[in-house]
């Protein structure tokens, strides 16, 4: 909550209720499908022959839930269609043929890509095809997100997930040992809590994952634009637009960025401008 006040204070959202309840077709397919795996797992702990091996089928389950979640997510978010005379060139230069849509009701300039093949989507929020954004910087977000796709992100994700569904699991298995196993309704608080303190652990391994494909991204959209100078106008922008910290300090880059610092994708733009004079002099 503390969060949406300082966003809103800012004007870096909208309103308290669209806050709240912005988007909440794709958080209830959440809801849904963590109640589907909670109600999975104390079925296969209940079983007399699995026990507290439940984690060893849950596991699978867990991953196929998220790939679910993948797929069925872009058919809830709706939005109009986005529509401008460079989106042809760019998804042939990724070989990425996607439809690209429109989100309204956000007072802050994003993107994102979601979906699994027939599902795949590009998403722009409202904020970032409008002034100050100029349709070079405009095209440079779409062909990052494009490259997202192009470079299998959401199933690098998911496989990325699946590695430590197995050991996340067991972990919960034996947090919930201690309240009678996850047979037990009264287990169930404290796997949640210790879900939550796992994922804690977990942020600085997911976040330098996420950097890694943000990074891959940005570089795809390099070579689909070759237009370096609306990148770092677009990340300059940037900073005063979202109030993102050019060069945050190390524990909240090491915790929580999932991007690339400002500065270092700004250096990104740098290194490509200069890696094509070097080959045009060759």
């Amino acid at each position: 909550m503390l969060n949406v006040w300082w966003r809103h204070h800012y004007g870096l959202s909208g309103s308290y209720v669209q806050a709240t309840v912005g988007n909440w077709f794709a958080l209830g397919a959440r809801f849904v499908l963590l109640c589907a795996a909670l109600a999975i797992v104390m079925g296969l702990a209940r079983v007399r022959w699995v026990g507290d091996r439940w984690w060893l089928p849950a596991a699978p389950v867990f991953v196929g839930l998220q790939t679910l979640l993948a797929f069925v997510t872009p058919w809830l978010l709706g939005g109009s269609s986005f529509r401008a005379p460079y989106v042809a060139a760019l998804q042939r230069a990724e070989h990425v043929h996607v439809p690209v849509r429109v989100l309204s009701g956000f007072s802050e300039p994003n993107a994102f890509a979601t979906g699994l093949g027939a599902s795949r989507r590009v998403f722009l929020w409202k904020p970032i095809v409008q002034p100050p954004f100029t349709p070079r910087m405009d095209r440079f977000v779409l062909a990052h997100e494009l490259g997202h796709l192009a470079h299998n992100h959401i199933w690098k994700s998911i496989g990325w997930y699946a590695l430590v569904a197995f050991p996340l699991a067991y972990l919960l298995s034996l947090a919930a040992r201690r309240r009678g196993g996850m047979g037990v309704a009264a287990a169930v608080p404290l796997a949640i809590f210790a879900y939550v303190v796992l994922q804690l652990v977990a942020l600085p391994v997911q976040s330098l994952v996420t950097r890694h494909l943000e990074a891959e991204a940005d570089w795809s959209a390099l070579r689909a634009t070759r237009d370096p100078v609306a990148g770092r106008q677009l990340f300059s922008l940037f900073a005063s637009e979202t109030l993102d910290d050019p060069s945050p300090p190390w524990w909240d880059y090491v915790f929580l960025e999932n991007h690339p610092t400002l500065l270092q994708r700004i250096e990104m733009t740098d290194y490509y401008a200069a890696y094509v004079r070097r080959r045009g002099h060759r």
